[in-house]
């Protein structure tokens, strides 16, 4: 997921503006984009980008591989805890953030990594 945010920043810097879809990031930016171990296989993270392009949020289904964090219709982009890196997942804890609420129902926890919740990358 930092290598894909890594990779949407760079995007930016020669756009202005965050993409519409991460197929754009190859091959200048990725010779493919990297498959993510907690979603379906030959699939990579959940990306969405706001209106404006100016935000973007990736989701991974997190260890349990379910969605628990759902798709853009309920992300509130103005909400004020949007988050510029990790949200959730055994190294960073359980962070709130684009209107959605840690543990059970939003983000993974650091207490327990096979708990109920996904894993997220937000920025810039």
């Amino acid at each position: 997921m930092r290598s894909i945010g890594s990779a949407l920043e760079m995007y930016y810097v020669d756009y202005n503006e965050y993409p519409q879809n991460l197929d754009v990031l190859t091959p200048d930016y990725f010779t493919s984009i990297p498959d993510y171990p907690f979603t379906p296989a030959g699939t990579s993270c959940r990306y969405f980008v706001d209106s404006t392009q100016t935000a973007w949020l990736l989701i991974s289904n997190g260890p349990d591989e379910e969605v628990d964090v759902p798709g853009e219709a309920t992300i509130d982009w103005s909400w004020s805890k949007s988050v510029a890196g990790q949200l959730g997942g055994p190294y960073y804890g359980a962070l709130s953030g684009y209107g959605f609420s840690s543990g059970d129902g939003g983000w993974s926890t650091a207490e327990n990594t096979r708990k109920k919740g996904d894993i997220g990358r937000g920025g810039p």
